[in-house]
């Protein structure tokens, strides 16, 4: 995606602009002009001094405050490590953002032509379907419950991937079935099989379009039914 490469680089340049600024105000010397005052015709501004010059004070030259330096210095390293971590943070969530609404995208189209279908999942026979891609989809959907640290990514991941294996199971999807219920119709393979596949899509479901947030209790749930999904197609 071309388009989230060039907000990524956006980032790292109004990021490279901070830092840019910040040395500039930490390093930066204030000039201050004088204020322009008119004195009465034959007023000096100055009194007139009957000693001699005043003795010159040279200003400390900078290397004698050497702790000054450094402590400067350790504050503009530290102000940038905090800018380039807060970046890193900033990056990280935009591309999940970004992955999130990509995969909502690509459900919705999927899913568009059986908006409103009630349909129930019947099994399709067993000779029709790929048995060895099906048991490879559901091995690769229990790995995302260890894979993801989130529990209602771990959830979101597992199904996602059921989908992607029914697609390349070798069965047609009907024009009236959404991707949901097209892969529950492959999954259950036996009646036993029903009851953890549907626990599994509505939990899936509650999470992906119910706004729901999935607990560990949740996650161990669908983990639970999807190994009972895996023992019925042993």
């Amino acid at each position: 995606m071309a388009w989230s490469t060039s907000l990524i680089a956006g980032v790292v340049i109004v990021a490279l602009f901070a830092i840019l600024t910040l040395l500039t105000r930490v390093q930066g010397v204030p000039v201050f002009t004088p204020p322009d005052f008119v004195l009465p015709e034959g007023v000096s501004p100055f009194p007139e001094s009957t000693e001699g010059p005043a003795e010159v004070v040279e200003p400390p030259r900078r290397e004698d405050a050497p702790f000054l330096t450094v402590l400067i210095n350790i504050l503009m390293a530290g102000a940038i490590a905090a800018v380039l971590v807060a970046t890193a943070f900033l990056i990280r969530w935009l591309l999940r953002v970004i992955r999130d609404a990509w995969n909502e995208r690509r459900l919705r189209l999927q899913g568009a032509a059986g908006v409103g279908v009630d349909v129930v999942a019947e099994p399709v026979a067993e000779a029709a379907i790929d048995a060895p891609v099906m048991r490879r989809g559901i091995s690769g959907a229990l790995a995302s419950f260890n894979e993801e640290a989130v529990a209602s990514d771990a959830i979101v991941a597992a199904w996602v991937g059921l989908e992607e294996t029914a697609r390349d199971a070798g069965i047609v999807r009907g024009r009236s079935e959404t991707p949901a219920e097209f892969t529950l119709r492959l999954i259950i393979r036996t009646e036993a099989i029903r009851e953890p596949a549907e626990a599994l899509l509505r939990a899936y479901e509650k999470v992906r379009f119910g706004g729901g947030v999935a607990t560990e209790a949740d996650r161990h749930a669908a983990r639970a039914a999807l190994h009972a999904i895996e023992e019925g197609w042993k």
